[in-house]
């Protein structure tokens, strides 16, 4: 298959801007970026790219599949009475069949939006719902179940012996790596104040076993850091540290409240924090300082987090808000777009340890690609000026025209292949009422 006549925004460590035919070879791998028009090929091997331009599969860092269907339903609090007036209880009622529906619904958005790969939390428990929604489409995906064994307010249903989970994320593991499947899977302690330190331990060993990701939230607010601190007497990565968790297998979610002692852990190992904007906004956490972790040399993923509290999982808005905390603490001048998308592309990969494989657009890496038309929308529209400029202030996903994953057209339009809208909107719309049926007799009113 050769993709023609694109202009391609590589992401590659040059940064390179070429107009290309992008070949793709049999096993779903970039094969060559060839000169325009340099190889020949047939009508049925070709596609014809004039006009749009080219990026790497986009990479989030953090998400909350289980939380899709919660949209619209955990409005106007902040973080600490948004779980547990709101999301715990939401999490409880999951059954499989719900939470199916609810990653179903997130990924029908993510993959339509140039979404690619992702890093997910589930909730405590039926994490095989979640993986068998990875599974059934193309989505890059790693997850893992929600670890709460402590910490007041968890509702009973979330909560859950540490040993039990560990033990039943390893014999997932073991059967799944037998079967071959892709979607792969991390460890998810909530965070510290619903997560024993014993149980940190045994996962941190598990992690090392298995060779996973610890995913986790951390520094997110003013009251994490004060619970934190009450129950541990340090600040949580400067914790993590200190009671033996490999710190280079953490990534932390939205460090917008980072002491220095934890800032010193960052930067002495390889510990990342994913950054979610749109989130820290709109739950009234703050804004992230990024651009000071990047100049440490701290690893940086980006994220739209869930949808209950976006609530768009949105990728090309989620950039802009970042671009926007860039400009508000160090000014416009800090603002680099091209660093700005590598956050979602060739960062996302390394984060994830998959920087051999995906997160740019260079021959031997798979073909997960975003193909954008500016023609779908007056935004992107320009005859001048810096194309990664350009595409971090004007590309949104109405610009979305295909959406490769491994050298196979996964989206279009809109459109998924492997996940029928009209079946996941209905699916989705059951679950949701499955969902309020089970809380309606304790179900608290939003805030007007």
């Amino acid at each position: 298959m050769i993709l023609r006549g694109a202009t391609c925004l590589t992401c590659d460590p040059a940064g390179r801007v070429v107009a290309a035919d992008i070949r793709i070879a049999p096993d779903g791998k970039i094969d060559a970026l060839l000169p325009r028009g340099a190889s020949p090929a047939t009508r049925e091997e070709s596609i014809d790219l004039s006009g749009r331009i080219v990026l790497p599969g986009l990479i989030q860092t953090h998400t909350h599949l289980c939380q899709t269907l919660f949209r619209g339903m955990a409005e106007r609090l902040p973080l600490e009475r948004w779980l547990a007036e709101r999301i715990w209880p939401l999490e409880a009622a999951h059954d499989a069949e719900t939470l199916r529906a609810s990653a179903r619904l997130g990924i029908l958005e993510l993959v339509a939006g140039g979404t690619t790969m992702i890093l997910d939390m589930g909730t405590t428990r039926h994490i095989e719902a979640i993986l068998e929604a990875c599974d059934e489409t193309a989505i890059r995906a790693i997850t893992g179940t929600a670890i709460m064994d402590e910490g007041a307010g968890t509702p009973e249903p979330l909560w859950r012996d540490a040993g039990e989970a560990l033990e039943e994320t390893a014999l997932l593991l073991r059967r799944r790596r037998e079967r071959g499947l892709q979607t792969g899977i991390c460890l998810a302690p909530r965070f510290i104040p619903t997560v024993s330190d014993r149980a940190w331990r045994e996962l941190t060993e598990l992690a090392a076993r298995e060779n996973l990701l610890i995913h986790t939230h951390a520094c997110e607010t003013r009251g994490e850091i004060a619970m934190t601190l009450d129950k541990t007497g340090s600040t949580p990565l400067a914790h993590l540290e200190a009671i033996g968790v490999t710190m280079d297998r953490v990534r932390a979610a939205h460090g917008v409240w980072i002491s220095e002692e934890d800032r010193r852990v960052l930067r002495s190992s390889r510990c990342a924090i994913v950054h979610c904007p749109g989130s820290n906004a709109k739950l009234g956490s703050g804004t992230a300082d990024i651009r000071r972790l990047l100049e440490e040399g701290v690893r940086v993923g980006i994220g739209c987090d869930g949808a209950a509290c976006n609530n768009r999982l949105d990728i090309w808005e989620e950039l802009r808000r970042a671009a926007a905390g860039f400009a508000q603490l160090h000014g416009p001048e800090s603002v680099d777009p091209l660093a700005l998308l590598r956050l979602a592309t060739s960062a996302g990969a390394d984060l994830l340890g998959l920087e051999n494989r995906i997160g740019s657009i260079e021959a031997g890496k798979a073909a997960d690609l975003v193909v954008l038309d500016p023609r779908l929308g007056a935004g992107l529209w320009s005859e001048g000026g810096d194309l990664p400029t350009r595409v971090l202030f004007g590309a949104g996903r109405e610009h979305v025209e295909q959406v490769w994953i491994e050298g196979r057209l996964v989206a279009e339009r809109g459109a998924v292949r492997d996940l029928p809208a009209d079946r996941v909107y209905d699916e989705a719309q059951r679950a949701a009422r499955k969902l309020m049926n089970r809380l309606e007799a304790r179900w608290i009113s939003p805030p007007n």
